[in-house]
C-alpha cells in the first residue's frame, strides 16, 4: 500500500506505518501467527518524524495541529500518531485515540485500523471490544486497503466479533497477499499446508510461503524448508512455476527484480563456494527489461548487470544497472526508480538525483567495486531540451587518498526516465597546477615530521599522529580547493570542456 501524504505549504508529511511494536494479542493461527505488524507505507516507518531535524520539529507540530484542527483527515491522523508515541507532546492515549476517531469517520484507512487495535487491546478509555474492531477493519479493508483485510481475517480465523470462518477469512488474507502483505501470504501458506477454508494443497503453501520469504519473513521460510521435506520434485516445480506466474501478474518489473535479487543474495548468503552466474544471468535479463534500449555512440549495444558480486564483498553494493565498456570508457544506465530504490536502501547517500550527481562515494558505487572516485572541478555543460539535467566533472578514481592530476571526466545525465552516467579518460594531457601542488607539498612536509615523531615514540605519540592525520586532511583538501579555483584557466581546459560537451551530446541522444 503506498503512503498517504499530507501536503501543506509545500511540505510532504508521510505516515507512518502504524503501530509497529503492536502485541500480538490473539493466540497463534494454526501453528502460525495470528497477527503481526508490518509497516507497509512510507519509507518512513515513524510518520516522516525524523525526516525534520530539531529546527523543523515545532513547525510541523504547530501545522499537524492546524491541520487537524481544520478537519483534515490525514492530518488528525498524524496528530494521533504524536500522542500516541508522545512524540514532541506529552504521551495520552485517550487524545491519541480521539485523534484516530475524527480521522477513522471521514475515512482514512489507516485510523481506521488504529481505532480498531484500540478496541482489542482496550486503550485509549475504551473497553475491548472485538464486534467493534471488526467494524473498524471491515471499512479498512472494504477501501481495498491490505492491513485492514489482514486484521479482520484474522477475526474470522478465531470467530472474535464474528462467526468463525475459515473461508473469510481465506478471502480476506487473499485480498492483502494479493497487495504483497507478508503476514497475509504467510497465512495463505498456512491455509493451504493445513486445508483450512481451502482444499489442503502443498504446492500452494509452497508457492505462499515463498513469496512472504521473498518479503522478509524468516518465519515463513522455515515453513517452506519444512514444507519441502515433504513435497516431490514434481511437486516443488509446480511450486515455482506458481509463484513466478503469480510475480509476473502482480510484480512491477522493478518489483520483481528486487524481490528475486533479495531472494539470491539470501540463499548465497550461507554458501561460500556457491556458483552465482545462473542468479546474476537472471538478473541481467531482469534488469535489461526494466531499463530498455540503450543507443551511445561508441558503446556496444548490450550491456550487462553492473553488480560483480551477490555476497557481502567488493562489488556487492554496485548500484543496479547495465555496464557498456568500450575503448571510450565505461556507459552506465539506470533508470530514476532502480536508482531511487537503491538510495533507500543506503540512506547515507544524498536522496535527490541533483545532489547525489555530484556525490563521490555514488561514483565509486557506478564504477569502481574496490576504489574511491575524488572530484575536483564541475566542467560546464548544455542540456537539450528534454534533459533535466547534466553535469560533469573532473575526477579521479583510485586506491590512494592523496591529492592525483584528475586525469578523468564523470558525467551524468537524466534523459527521460533513463539516468546515464559515462567515466571517460581525458582525451588531453592534464598538467599539474604548481600553486596547487604547493599547497599540497607544504601540508605533506608537516605530516611527515609528525609521523616521523609518533614512529620515534613506539607509537605511543598520540598527538604526532593527529598532527599527521590534520595535515594530510588539510593538504587534500586545500590541493582540491586550488584545483577548483584555477581549472578554468589551464590551457588544457578548453579541451577538456569540448570532450565534456561531447559526451554528454552522446548521452542526451536517442
Amino acid at each position: 500500500m503506498l503512503a498517504k501524504v499530507y501536503i501543506h505549504k509545500n511540505d510532504i508529511y508521510l505516515i507512518a506505518g502504524y503501530n509497529q511494536t503492536m502485541r500480538r494479542f490473539f493466540t497463534t493461527l494454526f501453528s502460525g501467527l495470528l497477527f503481526a505488524s508490518q509497516a507497509i507505507s512510507g519509507p518512513y516507518e515513524d510518520g516522516g518524524i525524523s525526516h525534520y531535524n530539531n529546527e523543523r520539529l515545532s513547525t510541523y507540530l504547530a501545522e499537524t495541529a492546524k491541520a487537524a484542527g481544520t478537519g483534515d483527515a490525514v492530518g488528525q491522523f498524524n496528530l494521533g500518531y504524536l500522542y500516541s508515541r508522545g512524540f514532541g507532546l506529552p504521551q495520552d492515549p485517550m487524545k491519541a485515540l480521539m485523534w484516530f476517531q475524527k480521522s477513522a469517520e471521514q475515512g482514512l484507512a489507516r485510523a481506521q485500523n488504529h481505532l480498531g487495535l484500540a478496541y482489542i487491546e482496550a486503550r485509549g478509555g475504551v473497553s475491548q471490544n472485538y464486534k467493534e474492531a471488526a467494524q473498524w477493519f471491515h471499512k479498512s479493508a472494504a477501501q481495498g486497503d491490505a492491513e485492514g483485510a489482514y486484521l479482520l481475517a484474522g477475526l474470522y480465523s478465531e470467530g472474535l466479533g464474528v462467526p468463525q470462518s475459515h473461508a473469510k477469512a481465506m478471502k480476506w488474507h487473499l485480498r492483502a497477499a494479493e497487495q504483497n502483505h507478508a503476514y497475509a501470504q504467510l497465512s495463505l501458506g498456512l491455509h493451504y499446508s493445513k486445508g483450512r477454508g481451502v482444499e489442503k494443497s502443498k504446492t500452494l503453501a509452497h508457492m505462499w510461503f515463498d513469496l512472504a520469504a521473498q518479503n522478509g519473513s524468516d518465519l515463513a521460510r522455515e515453513y517452506e524448508h519444512e514444507l519441502l521435506q515433504t513435497m516431490s520434485g514434481e511437486e516443488i516445480r509446480e511450486a515455482e512455476r506458481l509463484r513466478n506466474k503469480w510475480l509476473a501478474e502482480h510484480q512491477s518489473l522493478e518489483e520483481h527484480y528486487f524481490a528475486t535479487r533479495d531472494m539470491f543474495s539470501k540463499k548465497l548468503a550461507t554458501k561460500a563456494a556457491a556458483d552465482e552466474q545462473p542468479a546474476l544471468a537472471e538478473l541481467e535479463k531482469q534488469i535489461r527489461a526494466i531499463v530498455g534500449t540503450v543507443k551511445v555512440e561508441g558503446f556496444p549495444g548490450q550491456g550487462h548487470i553492473n553488480i560483480r558480486t551477490l555476497k557481502a564483498e567488493p562489488g556487492y553494493a554496485q548500484v543496479d544497472g547495465l555496464r557498456f565498456n568500450s575503448n571510450h570508457g565505461t556507459l552506465f544506465v539506470t533508470t530514476e526508480s532502480l536508482l531511487k530504490h537503491y538510495m533507500a536502501q543506503y540512506p547515507e547517500l544524498p536522496q535527490g538525483l541533483v545532489e547525489i550527481s555530484r556525490n563521490e562515494d555514488f561514483y565509486r558505487r557506478v564504477f569502481h567495486a574496490d576504489a574511491g572516485v575524488m572530484l575536483y572541478a564541475e566542467i560546464p555543460v548544455n542540456r537539450t531540451k528534454g534533459t533535466p539535467f547534466a553535469r560533469a566533472f573532473l575526477g579521479v578514481g583510485g586506491q590512494d587518498t592523496i591529492p592525483s592530476i584528475p586525469n578523468e571526466l564523470f558525467v551524468f545525465v537524466v534523459k527521460e526516465k533513463q539516468i546515464r552516467l559515462i567515466n571517460a579518460s581525458s582525451s588531453t594531457e592534464i598538467s599539474d597546477i604548481q600553486q596547487c601542488k604547493s599547497k599540497w607539498d607544504i601540508s605533506r612536509a608537516k605530516g611527515a615530521d609528525a609521523l616521523a615523531k609518533y614512529h620515534a615514540s613506539q607509537s605511543q605519540d598520540q598527538k604526532a599522529y593527529e598532527e599527521y592525520r590534520r595535515q594530510e586532511e588539510e593538504g587534500v583538501a586545500a590541493y582540491r580547493d586550488c584545483f577548483i579555483r584555477e581549472t578554468e584557466k589551464q590551457p588544457w581546459f578548453d579541451s577538456q570542456k569540448n570532450q565534456a560537451h561531447s559526451l554528454v551530446t552522446r548521452l542526451q541522444k536517442e
